[in-house]
């Protein structure tokens, strides 16, 4: 999208976290971009960039999401439900004032939900749990409700869930091979065993 440099709260709140929430990428060239000497009137766009990215590299599986707003209801405003059913939930909210309802009556289990703010790049408030198996409430945002906001629910790590990964195992076959050789006592190697 082309817009004008003094229009960064648009490319934030249009088109940043609803590309990414909609399972896409985002390549940006800005108004003037391209016959300026001087990038750093575009500093917070690149800052809410790297916002995003970082945001969704380090708090979700996202190539395992999918766009699911069908699952929120009653919100104020049309935001962007990023989802992998039943294991993690990303909600962007372009203004948080009224955050509506989601639904998880398929997914009964506790969910850890945090607020992120894409502002500033952090996580704010408390992180709070709540149970699925019903629609519930998100609440609000921990201040500033008319600005953007990104809500993270995860499910909730339980003993049982701790359990059942140490119950897997990997089987991990490692072989290490010096200067490229195949010294494996199956060439003929008497010294090493394989």
């Amino acid at each position: 999208p082309t817009r004008r440099s003094s229009d960064l709260e648009y490319i934030r709140k249009n088109v940043i976290f609803p590309v990414y929430f909609s399972g896409g990428n985002i390549e940006l060239i800005l108004h003037h971009t391209l016959a300026t000497d001087n990038f750093k009137k575009f500093g917070n766009v690149w800052d809410y960039m790297y916002y995003a990215r970082k945001f969704m590299e380090e708090n979700l599986p996202f190539w395992e999401m999918k766009p699911h707003d069908e699952l929120l209801t009653g919100e104020n405003m049309h935001c962007e439900v990023f989802a992998k059913p039943g294991e993690v939930y990303a909600i962007y909210f372009p203004e948080a004032q009224n955050t509506g309802n989601l639904d998880l009556r398929l997914h009964s289990k506790a969910f850890n939900i945090k607020w992120y703010n894409p502002r500033t790049g952090k996580f704010e408030g408390f992180t709070r749990i709540i149970k699925g198996g019903k629609i519930v409430s998100l609440g609000s945002p921990p201040n500033d409700p008319s600005e953007d906001w990104v809500v993270l629910l995860k499910a909730a790590v339980t003993r049982d869930t701790q359990i059942k990964r140490e119950e897997i195992k990997p089987n991990i076959l490692f072989i290490c091979v010096d200067d490229l050789r195949p010294e494996l006592g199956c060439y003929g190697n008497r010294v090493i065993k394989t």
